[in-house]
C-alpha cells in the first residue's frame, strides 16, 4: 500500500470518526463560545471538562454544540450552581436550549437572552432570579418551552409573550407576578399548557384565552383575580384541568 493511499485511508477514517462518534462535533470552541463558557464559570464559581479556550466540543461537560464549534446546548440542570447569568451568554447565537432549573442561580435574567433567536427551550424554574422578565423575550419566536416557575420574579407579565406563537408549555407560576393576564396570551395557538398560579396577578381573566384552543391545562388558582370565567373557556374543548380558585 502507498503512502498516498494510506493517507487518504487514514483521513476517511478520522472523518468517519466525527461523524459517527461524537453526534456534538469535532470542532473546537470559536472563540466568542469560548469566552461566554469561561464567564460562566467565573460566574458560577465552577469549573468544568472541557470549558477551556481551545477545548474541543466534543469532550465538553453539559455542553452540545455544531460542527462548526458553536454552542447549541448548555444542559446543566440540577448541578448546585450559584451567581448568576453572565450578559455574554448572548454571545452563544446558536444555542438551542438552556436546561439551568434547580440550581441557587440569583440576580436578573439578563436581557441580552433576547439575542438568542435560536432557542426553542429555556429552562431557568426552582432558582432565586429576580426582577421582571425582560420584556425583549417576545423576540425568541422559536421557543416552544419557557419555564421560569419558583422563582422571585416580579412585575407584570409582558404583553410581547404573545409574539411566543409556538409555545406549548409557559409556565411562570409561584413567583411575584403582579397586574393583569395579557389579553395577547391567546395568540399562543399551540399552547397546551400554561401555568400562571401562585402569583400576585389582579383584574379579571381576558376572554381571549378562550383562543387556545389546543390547551389541556390551565392554573390560574392563588392569585388575586377578579370577576368570572369567561364564557369563552366553553371553546377550549381540548381542555382536562382547570384551577382557577
Amino acid at each position: 500500500m502507498d503512502n498516498a493511499t494510506l493517507h487518504w485511508q487514514l483521513g476517511a477514517l478520522f472523518l468517519l470518526t466525527c461523524l459517527v462518534a461524537s453526534p456534538v462535533g469535532c470542532a473546537p470552541f470559536v472563540d466568542s463560545q469560548a469566552k461566554a463558557l469561561l464567564d460562566c464559570e467565573v460566574a458560577w464559581n465552577r469549573t468544568f471538562v472541557g470549558w477551556d479556550v481551545g477545548g474541543e466540543c466534543s469532550t465538553a461537560e453539559c455542553v452540545r454544540c455544531n460542527d462548526q464549534g458553536m454552542v447549541t446546548s448548555l444542559n446543566l440542570y440540577r448541578k448546585g450552581l450559584t451567581g448568576s447569568l453572565p450578559s455574554t451568554i448572548g454571545n452563544m447565537s446558536s444555542l438551542k436550549k438552556i436546561e439551568l432549573g434547580r440550581n441557587d442561580l440569583s440576580g436578573y435574567i439578563p436581557p441580552e437572552i433576547s439575542k438568542l433567536l435560536s432557542l426553542s427551550r429555556v429552562d431557568l424554574s426552582e432558582n432565586a432570579f429576580i426582577g421582571s422578565i425582560p420584556s425583549a423575550i417576545g423576540g425568541l419566536t422559536n421557543l416552544t418551552i419557557l419555564n421560569l416557575n419558583f422563582n422571585f420574579l416580579s412585575g407584570c407579565i409582558p404583553e410581547s409573550v404573545g409574539n411566543l406563537t409556538h409555545l406549548t408549555v409557559l409556565s411562570l407560576s409561584s413567583n411575584s407576578l403582579s397586574g393583569a393576564v395579557p389579553a395577547e396570551i391567546g395568540k399562543l395557538e399551540n399552547l397546551s399548557f400554561l401555568d400562571l398560579s401562585h402569583n400576585a396577578l389582579t383584574d379579571s381573566i381576558p376572554s381571549t384565552i378562550g383562543s387556545l384552543s389546543v390547551l389541556e391545562k390551565l392554573s390560574l388558582n392563588f392569585n388575586f383575580l377578579s370577576g368570572s370565567i369567561p364564557e369563552s373557556v366553553g371553546n377550549m374543548t381540548k381542555l382536562t384541568e382547570l384551577y382557577v380558585v
